[in-house]
């Protein structure tokens, strides 16, 4: 058994430098956060858009996603692109509840 070499031992990590001095601390600043709501207004919206094709759901999701779009809006907190958010998630509510304004009279025609 001694006639074995010992085992190599493992290199020491080396100590990488920073780019810069403010690498090594972290942000003062805080990311701003989306709004959920914001988020799930545009979402919700685009959902009943595509599925307009069922009148009544492209009404329920359209009015979830114009509830959703002025619920954020409201409770605003200083981000910029939520409040954006939230005003393309109004606005494509409306869209999805005239896509399904469209197919009920599509259908009714045809």
């Amino acid at each position: 058994m001694s006639d074995l070499p010992a085992a190599p031992e493992a290199p020491e990590p080396v100590p990488v430098a920073a780019a810069s001095p403010l690498d090594e601390h972290p942000s003062p600043v805080a990311p701003r956060r989306l709004s959920g709501r914001a988020l799930g207004s545009v979402a919700i919206g685009l959902l009943g858009i595509v599925l307009s094709f069922v009148p009544i759901l492209a009404w329920l999701l359209g009015a979830l996603a114009i509830s959703f779009g002025f619920q954020a809006r409201r409770s605003w907190r200083g981000a910029r692109r939520s409040v954006v958010l939230a005003t393309i998630g109004i606005v494509i509510g409306f869209l999805a509840l005239a896509a399904g304004v469209l197919m009920v009279s599509i259908n009714a025609s045809g």
